[in-house]
């Protein structure tokens, strides 16, 4: 135990402390793991030959987040060339289509057909049953995390220097299918 640590009442040793953040890191781990999986099952859901980050780049688009392929990479914080080729998959799905912007008639946005919108849909609604699945599950003696806990993991786990996407901390559920 460093000194202060030892003379603060109710904070962790430092042998504590290494088992907290172990124990953190294993649980982030496994919640990373389900929300690829979970982003695998909704790309499905949408096309069976649509990948995971395919999923990612079209709901930026079906909700109006990203429009453009700087604004998806910005968000995803992905490279053009991964952004490039799955908005190219996207519109040959029929997914997405590019059509001239209505501010500026020279540019070009990225919108979502109703197609994609209905597929985005079905997928939505199969996360938020399983969600739903789950919190019935949950009960007082076991109760359901603090929605304050992710943010506050976000905020310790800030790389420093890194631009972070324009909406970083915005809810994810949208991306995040469980």
């Amino acid at each position: 135990e460093t000194p202060a640590s030892a003379s603060a009442p109710g904070r962790l040793g430092d042998d504590d402390l290494d088992q907290a953040v172990t124990r953190v890191e294993q649980e982030l781990g496994r919640l990373f793991a389900r929300i690829r999986i979970g982003w695998r099952e909704a790309a499905a859901t949408v096309h069976p030959d649509l990948p995971p980050l395919g999923y990612q780049v079209l709901t930026s688009i079906a909700t109006g987040k990203a429009t453009s392929a700087g604004a998806i990479i910005e968000r995803l914080q992905t490279d053009k060339s991964a952004v490039s080729r799955q908005v190219r998959q996207l519109e040959q799905l029929g997914l997405v289509e590019s059509v001239p912007d209505p501010e500026d008639r020279r540019a070009r946005v990225l919108v979502a057909t109703e197609l994609a919108q209905e597929r985005v849909a079905l997928a939505r609604s199969r996360y938020e049953g399983r969600i739903g699945e789950r919190l019935r599950n949950w009960t007082a003696a076991a109760p359901a995390p603090s929605p304050a806990l992710p943010p506050a993991f976000r905020a310790a786990g800030e790389p420093t220097g890194r631009k972070q996407p324009r909406e970083y901390g915005a809810p994810l559920a949208p991306y995040l299918p469980l």
